[in-house]
């Protein structure tokens, strides 16, 4: 049986997923089924109770993000934003897509428990920070959903970690992945410069700061010993380094110096030549 590389290896396995075996394309992201169904869950109760008993949007209004409302005590905003989505169906469902495409590559590189830590961890600073930015400004009354702001960044982990793979946009043209998303991100980023927010819809300010976090935590090995809990590795940055630490010689300790240093040369038992007489060939 012949030996495949690696990345071979690699490609072929996750063809099987996308061709339904081995369980599906979400085998082994067990939290990307799980954020999906609490966000789906969470985003259809808002909207049936809102229909169904009008007197609670009030009630609903209060549990997405309100920069006035949680300066001056509506902290659980914080923690209840992320998971209720916009109440634009069409940009919901792009969010949920975007999370069934990119999260289960993700989550089965990392493993269940980074992958946890850091959508939640992106989620909560994410909104945090969109607070911080839009209080001071007339958005601040508007309520607005934040559960974009850590899909945003599982794409940009997918970005970073597999730039050359493959996407057909509209099912019709073939674009390596990185080029997708990075064009995602700028529309993410302009909206924010244009928008800011809407009411009951995407905090663009917060999806800006995921976007953030994200390339911030997949180029800073400090930000992401943070939010991925991987700790940073030292790297020999120059190849003339990595040969040198590879095939150095270590010097002998001093307790040892003397027990392998070479032995002294002997000196020639020829006497030394008298003075104004030549001892050897051309030797003065």
């Amino acid at each position: 049986m012949s030996y495949q590389p690696q990345s071979e290896h690699h490609r072929q396995y996750e063809q099987m997923y996308r061709l339904g075996m081995q369980g599906g394309w979400t085998q082994g992201a067990t939290w990307t089924k799980r954020f999906l169904v609490i966000l789906a869950v969470c985003w259809l109760a808002a909207i049936l109770l809102m229909r169904i008993v009008p007197a609670l949007a009030g009630v609903i209004a209060a549990l997405y993000l309100t920069p006035s409302a949680v300066a001056t005590g509506s902290i659980w905003q914080i923690f209840t934003a992320p998971w209720l989505g916009t109440m634009c169906m069409w940009s919901f469902f792009f969010h949920l897509f975007c999370l069934l495409v990119f999260g289960p590559k993700v989550e089965r590189e990392w493993g269940s428990s980074r992958f946890l830590r850091y959508y939640l961890s992106v989620a909560f600073v994410a909104t945090l920070l969109g607070f911080l930015l839009r209080l001071p400004t007339p958005l601040s009354v508007i309520p607005a959903s934040t559960a974009s702001a850590a899909i945003f960044a599982v794409m940009i982990a997918y970005g970073a970690n597999w730039p050359r793979d493959i996407i057909w946009v509209f099912g019709l043209f073939p674009s390596p992945v990185i080029y997708v998303i990075l064009f995602l991100c700028a529309v993410e980023i302009l909206s924010w410069v244009l928008y800011g927010a809407g009411t009951l819809g995407v905090d663009f300010v917060a999806s800006a700061m995921g976007v953030v976090l994200g390339f911030g935590a997949m180029k800073i090995p400090f930000l992401k010993a943070i939010f991925v809990g991987e700790k940073p590795t030292r790297t020999v940055s120059t190849g003339k380094r990595a040969a040198a630490q590879e095939y150095s010689v270590p010097r002998p300790s001093s307790s040892t110096a003397k027990k392998s240093s070479p032995p002294m040369p002997q000196q020639s038992a020829r006497k030394p030549a008298k003075k104004g007489k030549r001892s050897g060939f051309l030797e003065l």
